[in-house]
């Protein structure tokens, strides 16, 4: 009789295919887990934007009646109303001023103001074909109506 030991026996080559499937599939789950956080942070950030830029806009701003050369925070009411003034500040400001001062560096926003009628009153921003696209909607009073704003971020 010999005595020296097998390396490759049948128990050997099912127990390394046993832990290879074993491993590859704790490794399909993570990174599928990994994949899903990643995507929910993402989405996550998207909404904080969303709601901080549009908290922005429905305040008075800094100082309270800014123009486009002293504004430091943009807000676009007064006395709890929209102010048509600073909605033409924001025209002659541009796209890319007012996404810097509204904190959205790293997403494309859009803003649309309407009446109950759905006729657009104002709108801001690209228009985007995302499929991913965040919206909130908020309330406020323009020329003495309720209108509507839409506000929209993606990435």
């Amino acid at each position: 009789m010999s005595t020296k030991a097998q390396v490759i026996s049948s128990d050997f080559m099912l127990a390394s295919v046993i832990f290879i499937l074993i491993v590859s599939i704790i490794y399909l789950y993570w990174n599928n887990l990994s994949h899903k956080i990643n995507e929910e942070r993402r989405i996550t950030g998207m909404i904080d934007a969303a709601f901080l830029a549009s908290n922005s806009l429905l305040s008075e701003g800094m100082p309270k009646y800014w123009n486009e050369t002293n504004v430091v925070d943009i807000g676009l009411q007064n006395y709890h109303r929209i102010n048509s003034t600073k909605l033409q500040m924001i025209d002659r400001m541009g796209y890319d001023k007012v996404k810097e001062m509204l904190g959205l560096n790293y997403y494309e926003f859009y803003f649309r103001i309407y009446d109950k009628s759905n006729q657009t009153m104002y709108d801001f921003g690209k228009i985007s074909d995302s499929f991913e696209i965040v919206k909130v909607k908020r309330y406020s009073i323009m020329d003495g109506n309720i209108v509507y704003i839409d506000f929209m971020v993606w990435s």
